[in-house]
């Protein structure tokens, strides 16, 4: 036979806590509710969830934690007792699904964004073009410098899309390939 494991973190008590919350009108009730039985019930709920789906491998997830926190306070409101579930239920599946959720948006930009750098080392062609290209770049580096370390490596990641109508080989105009060159 096995053991059911223990909720000791979201007990009646703050299943009370968040049906008092919901009900209540007075601002002081609510923030005596939520400072100490809600938010401390949330804090430990995030932190189980993040570490029984392995979500601990996501680069920021300290930042997602707090993030997670931040957004079950805002919609703590929407949680209604008379639909018959439970507090505990409604948010830790909204929690799961919102850490889901995050973990495909970071998996969607990983594949849409590249580094600068990444890219100077993916679209060498022929060697005018490439001169022309890396003219481009120095440019873009000059122009904005602010972008970039002093060894010319970027501090923020670009879009390909984005960069590539910027200075990528092979898209220059021949109006541009041109003033370049004079």
């Amino acid at each position: 036979m096995t053991k059911k494991k223990q909720n000791n973190y979201f007990t009646d008590l703050h299943e009370q806590a968040i049906i008092n919350y919901a009900k209540s009108t007075d601002n002081k009730e609510r923030t005596l509710l939520y400072i100490s039985y809600i938010e401390p019930a949330f804090n430990e709920m995030v932190d189980k969830i993040v570490f029984t789906y392995k979500f601990t491998t996501l680069p920021n997830i300290d930042d997602l934690r707090a993030e997670c926190k931040i957004w079950l306070t805002t919609i703590l409101d929407k949680f209604d007792p008379a639909s018959g579930s439970k507090a505990f239920s409604y948010f830790s599946v909204i929690t799961k699904n919102w850490f889901i959720h995050k973990v495909k948006k970071t998996a969607e930009q990983t594949k849409r964004e590249v580094g600068i750098e990444d890219l100077t080392k993916t679209h060498i062609h022929d060697s005018l073009e490439y001169k022309i290209w890396k003219n481009s770049l120095n440019n873009y580096v000059n122009t904005y410098p602010s972008m970039f370390s002093s060894d010319g490596t970027s501090k923020e990641i670009w879009s390909k899309k984005h960069f590539m109508k910027i200075v990528e080989p092979g898209r220059l105009s021949k109006k541009v390939i041109l003033e370049q060159s004079l």
